[in-house]
């Protein structure tokens, strides 16, 4: 069986000295998970085989962004080993060259030096066994959110640093997990219904197309369904197949260059239109949001963004034409929360009279007002302690002081 301390005890007899991050907040997979802004704690464990004199503990907090990608574009009399000759026929001056251009970007969102312990200017000394020294901070609020594709990442990692008077420092590392939250209550229209009109291009004449897609609401998060509707108003001779898909869209930036890659998240085949088909011809469909989606990209300026809308194809083979439609969709992981319904809350006499069966000895009559008297002023009102036995007074008496507690005005 795996054990933390049998590790620890392993490395410390061959190395010498081991150092371990253990954070106080892990997400629900067992996983580092952060929100920009969020404050994270937690402890440095060092064991060393021996006391032993260190310059210090520090921990480094590093955040970077990286993309790179390729172009093939075309460069009149360039020389280069990538370089793609066409036209061989042709002359020298009029020979076209394509050169593969590699474009690359990185950006440091952060990259952080914290002293935890030592630097000071005294004596630092590692005892025996394993010591534990805590940290905490603050993420910035503007980071963008971790990610990997096929061009670039975006990582986040915790570096523990050991650095001994004598030999090589000793590092330990922790990736940790940002997750950009994106709250569809503070989005700007998260909540309207979208159509778009999407039409057949001129040069088709002889035909009539018009495509209308619609959204009862342009967002949504993981787990939820979407629905949509697609009408049709047509007078064509030619075969139309419907397609309706959530792609996801993933843009790539470096030197003022962007790539974007694509991706078909859900894919739905419609209808096949053709002459004959009632016009308009309306379609509907839903479809649930897949988990574990990347929220949409809210802010900006960053290497890497991500982008989700709903697309209409209307394809035909037999002119080679496709008409599309497409609509922003906002992929979030902070739902929208409807307003509760209003509770109607009872009046201090009808808690009284309902809840404790104490309070049908003080049901004597319906013209008190049971809510600004104690059911004990009440009682010596009526001259109640005259004509009971002492026992039974102060019976009474605890009963009403605790149901008086229990009905304290609330602040």
């Amino acid at each position: 069986m795996y054990s933390p301390t049998r590790e620890v005890s392993t490395l410390t007899r061959e190395v010498g000295l081991y150092s371990q991050i253990i954070l106080d907040q892990i997400g629900p997979d067992g996983k580092p998970l952060f929100n920009p802004g969020q404050h994270v704690s937690g402890i440095i464990v060092v064991a060393s085989n021996s006391p032993r004199k260190i310059k210090g503990i520090q921990l480094r907090i590093i955040g970077k962004s990286y993309v790179k990608f390729a172009e093939i574009e075309d460069r009149a009399n360039a020389t280069n080993s990538s370089t793609v000759q066409l036209d061989s026929g042709c002359s020298k001056s009029q020979k076209s060259q394509f050169v593969r251009v590699d474009y690359e970007g990185e950006r440091t969102h952060m990259d952080v030096v914290m002293d935890i312990h030592g630097y000071d200017g005294k004596e630092c000394i590692i005892k025996y066994g394993k010591s534990a020294f805590p940290f905490h901070f603050i993420l910035p609020r503007n980071i963008p959110p971790s990610f990997k594709g096929a061009y670039g990442w975006t990582e986040y990692l915790l570096k523990a640093e050991t650095h001994p008077l004598f030999g090589f420092d000793h590092i330990s590392e922790k990736p940790i997990t940002i997750v950009e939250i994106v709250d569809l209550n503070c989005i700007d229209g998260a909540t309207d219904s979208v159509s778009v009109v999407a039409e057949k291009p001129e040069y088709c004449e002889d035909e009539i197309l018009e495509a209308t897609l619609q959204v009862q609401r342009q967002s949504a998060t993981p787990g939820e369904t979407m629905s949509f509707s697609v009408l049709v108003a047509h007078t064509i001779c030619n075969t139309y197949t419907q397609f309706v898909s959530l792609q996801q869209e993933i843009t790539y930036v470096a030197r003022g260059k962007s790539r974007t890659q694509i991706k078909n998240i859900h894919e739905i085949l419609g209808d096949v239109l053709c002459e004959g088909t009632e016009s308009p011809h309306k379609m509907e469909g839903s479809f649930k949001v897949e988990q574990g989606l990347i929220p949409t990209t809210i802010s900006t300026a960053h290497l890497i963004e991500v982008e989700y809308k709903l697309v209409l194809e209307l394809k035909s083979e037999a002119i080679g034409v496709d008409i599309i439609a497409s609509i922003p969709i906002i992929i979030g992981n902070v739902p929208l929360q409807r307003d509760p319904p209003r509770q109607v809350l009872p009046t201090s006499s009808e808690r009284m009279l309902s809840i404790s069966p104490l309070a049908r000895h003080f049901k004597t009559s319906s013209k008190q007002n049971l809510s600004t008297r104690s059911p004990f002023r009440k009682f010596m009102k009526k001259g109640l302690r005259k004509r009971h036995n002492k026992k039974r007074f102060q019976r009474i008496k605890r009963n009403a002081g605790s149901f008086e507690e229990l009905y304290l005005p609330e602040v």
